[in-house]
C-alpha cells in the first residue's frame, strides 16, 4: 500500500464542513489518502482517518466518493476507513465497467483485509449498502456489524435486470470515463437515458407529492430541440420532448 500524491489540498474544506455542521474543531484531524493494489492489478483508494487501526469502514453511494463521509468522520472523531468504491473517486475503473455490489464486495474485502481487519462494523449507503450486504454474505469475518442506509437487500438483484433508462443517473457511472467535449457527453446514449429517467421520476414524484417543496414545470419542447437531450445547470434537465425544471 502507498500514499497518493495530488497537486491540490483535498482536505482544505474540512474546517468549513465542521463549521457548517456546528462541530467544534480546534485542529484538523489526522487524515490521509491511501492506495491499495488488489491481486488482479486493480487499485482502490481510501481515506484513513486517525492514526489507530480503523474501527469502522464507510462505503459511499453510487456516483459519490469517500469524501461523502467527511462530516460524519469529523463528528465521530474515531479512527475509520472511508473507501472509494471501484470506478469512483480515486479508485481505478474496471475494464468491464461492472460496478455492482458483487464485484465491489470483492474489492472492498481485499482493502479491509489490508487496512481494517479488526473493524467493528461496516457502514454503507445506497450502492455502498448493497455492497456491504454482499460483503456480509461472502465474508462475514470482515463484517462484525453492519449499518445499511437507503437500500434494501434485493435492490442489487433488481438492478441487474434493469435497462439503462430505468437506472437513471446511476447509469452514467457505467459510461465512458471521459468525453472529448460537453456536447459529446450530452449526446451519448447513457447521458440521454439517465436524464430522461431522472426527469420522468421527478414528474412522477411531484404528482404523488403535491405538497412537496419541489415545484416542477413540464412543457412541450420547441421543434428545434425535438431531437436533443442536454445537461443544463444543477436542478434542470432538458430532454427530447419535454423540459423539466425542478426548483428546491
Amino acid at each position: 500500500m502507498s500514499a497518493d500524491v495530488d497537486d491540490y489540498d483535498e482536505f482544505g474544506m474540512l474546517g468549513d464542513n465542521a463549521a457548517e455542521a456546528g462541530l467544534p474543531l480546534s485542529t484538523l484531524p489526522s487524515v490521509r489518502r491511501m492506495s491499495f493494489t488488489l491481486a488482479h492489478g486493480q487499485t482502490v483508494s481510501a481515506l484513513a482517518w486517525g492514526d489507530a487501526q480503523p474501527e469502522l469502514v464507510l462505503l459511499h453511494g453510487g456516483g459519490q466518493n469517500a469524501h461523502t463521509w467527511d462530516t460524519v468522520a469529523l463528528a465521530l472523531g474515531r479512527p475509520l476507513l472511508a473507501i472509494d468504491l471501484p470506478g469512483h473517486g480515486h479508485s481505478a475503473r474496471r475494464g468491464d465497467r461492472d460496478y455492482g455490489p458483487w464485484r465491489n464486495a470483492e474489492a472492498v474485502a481485499s482493502v479491509i483485509e489490508q487496512a481494517a481487519p479488526a473493524a467493528k462494523g461496516v457502514v454503507g449507503m445506497s450502492l455502498g449498502g448493497a455492497t456491504a450486504i454482499r460483503l456480509a454474505a461472502t465474508r462475514p469475518d470482515l463484517v462484525r456489524r453492519a449499518v445499511i442506509v437507503d437500500v434494501t437487500p434485493n435492490s442489487g438483484v433488481r438492478s441487474r435486470t434493469m435497462a439503462p433508462a430505468e437506472r437513471g443517473a446511476v447509469a452514467l457511472v457505467s459510461g465512458p470515463p471521459t468525453y472529448e467535449s460537453f456536447a459529446a457527453m450530452a449526446a451519448s446514449p447513457t447521458s440521454r437515458v439517465a436524464w430522461m429517467a431522472s426527469a420522468s421520476a421527478l414528474v412522477a414524484w411531484r404528482a404523488a407529492s403535491p405538497a412537496h417543496s419541489i415545484s416542477i414545470r413540464a412543457r412541450a419542447a420547441k421543434a428545434s430541440r425535438a431531437s436533443s437531450c442536454v445537461s443544463t445547470p444543477p436542478g434542470t434537465a432538458a430532454c427530447a420532448t419535454k423540459s423539466v425544471v425542478a426548483t428546491v
